[in-house]
């Protein structure tokens, strides 16, 4: 019995402890690092769905110009299930894409700006104003 109380109470404070922590500051918590790292996240899944899209296009390329060249009608069928089934891929995968820049506009996660001269803001930083510095 005493095992689980003192399991129980290791669990409970790593839980809640942090909160408690947070709690003691003047301040709003700094939440750079985790803004940065769901930034990151969102950033490869955006690059994910893109190489895939890349790949879907491809394959849906290259499977109708198998259809156009096969002769045999059971291959031909066989292409044409491909084809249908590459459309609804390309379907679901830009599907997904507008999921993850919809999330990311409602998160307010975004790839950074650019400065005046074009050039991308450093991660954690935004492009302000009409000269773009950035903060």
């Amino acid at each position: 019995m005493k095992k689980n109380s003192i399991k129980a109470f290791f669990g409970f404070s790593t839980i809640f402890l942090p909160l408690i922590a947070f709690a003691q500051t003047a301040g709003s918590p700094n939440t750079g690092q985790i803004d940065f790292f769901i930034a990151k996240i969102f950033e490869y899944a955006r690059m994910g769905i893109t190489f895939l899209m890349i790949a879907a296009t491809l394959y849906f390329i290259w499977t109708v110009i198998q259809f156009i060249t096969t002769a045999d009608a059971t291959k031909r069928a066989d292409k044409r299930k491909q084809m249908v089934a590459g459309i609804i891929g390309l379907f679901v995968i830009v599907s997904g894409w507008g999921i993850v820049y919809f999330i990311g506009n409602t998160l307010g996660v975004s790839n950074g700006g650019t400065n005046g001269s074009g050039l991308p803001c450093p991660p954690g930083t935004r492009a302000i104003g009409p000269a773009g510095s950035c903060i």
